[in-house]
């Protein structure tokens, strides 16, 4: 599990370690931050799981393959995986609650953008790294990790309720079936060129999670015939260091109903997008 230093990833891995008794890779990118959250779920496991480090960066080919060539290492001859959890990603801080109260009473995109670049000028990361992380992220991943996963395996991708806003504002009905489809990595990255050539912060986030979504479903079609079972849901607005300030009052504990529902359920279909509740979005 990637972005597990903090949030809703460490939160998780503690749960998966004290309640379900999972050993869990615990992914990070940096790796002093990543030995003191390894630190906070031994102290507070108190089950029968286990946690080791597994230092990665998601935005870097590099990093990625080195990683697993790392954990292949680890696992050894004979063993797999029984999940990955796509958890890293990155996006804004300041302005959520204006952008959220302004999208449910507007759908003009050019509103919408002049509210979100303010939003999006508020935070250090560019439109490009965004989409590198969280669009192009999940497929590095999967694409180095998954000759490790056992063939009726889980995948679970943690998008946001971003990405249906991005799809109730595209222009037209052209563009909106697009976002209904699945899409391989090849798409998704036509579809980053798109997005980030606007420059703008909003479509760059929400875009981003709209493509993970679309891409849930091209695993689920590519992989599902062989036992995968792939999945993409929301946490929620969850009180972690990337809300810090906008009002949001659940906490990170409260942000994995859904994931945990997509790695331990009997789930209605493959492909699928899950609120926050693990109940399927009527949106898909």
């Amino acid at each position: 599990m990637q972005g597990a230093n903090s949030g809703i990833g460490l939160a998780l891995t503690k749960q998966l370690v004290r309640d379900h008794g999972c050993h869990v890779y615990l992914g990070s990118r940096n790796a002093q931050r990543g030995a003191a959250a390894v630190d906070q779920v031994k102290k507070s496991s108190g089950g029968g799981g286990s946690v080791e480090l597994l230092q990665i960066d998601v935005s870097s080919d590099e990093s990625v393959v080195k990683a697993a060539r790392e954990l292949s290492g680890r696992l050894g001859e004979g063993n797999h995986l029984d999940a990955i959890v796509n958890n890293a990603g990155t996006g804004f801080r300041l302005g959520l609650l204006f952008f959220f109260s302004r999208a449910s009473t507007t759908r003009s995109k050019n509103r919408l953008t002049i509210i979100l670049s303010l939003w999006f000028s508020s935070h250090n990361a560019s439109p490009a790294e965004i989409l590198d992380t969280n669009a192009r992220g999940p497929g590095r991943v999967v694409d180095s990790f998954l000759p490790m996963l056992k063939k009726n395996g889980r995948i679970v991708n943690v998008g946001s309720g971003a990405g249906p806003m991005y799809f109730d504002i595209l222009a037209t009905r052209e563009e909106k079936l697009k976002f209904t489809r699945p899409m391989s990595r090849d798409d998704v990255e036509s579809e980053i060129r798109s997005i980030e050539s606007s420059g703008d912060g909003f479509e760059a986030y929400a875009g981003s999670k709209a493509l993970l979504a679309c891409y849930t479903m091209h695993l689920a079609e590519s992989h599902g015939p062989s036992g995968l079972t792939v999945s993409a849901i929301t946490p929620g607005f969850i009180a972690t260091s990337m809300t810090s300030g906008m009002g949001a009052s659940k906490s990170p504990d409260e942000g994995t109903v859904s994931i945990k529902r997509c790695l331990f359920d009997d789930l209605p279909g493959n492909g699928y997008f899950y609120g926050s509740d693990g109940l399927r979005s009527p949106l898909q």
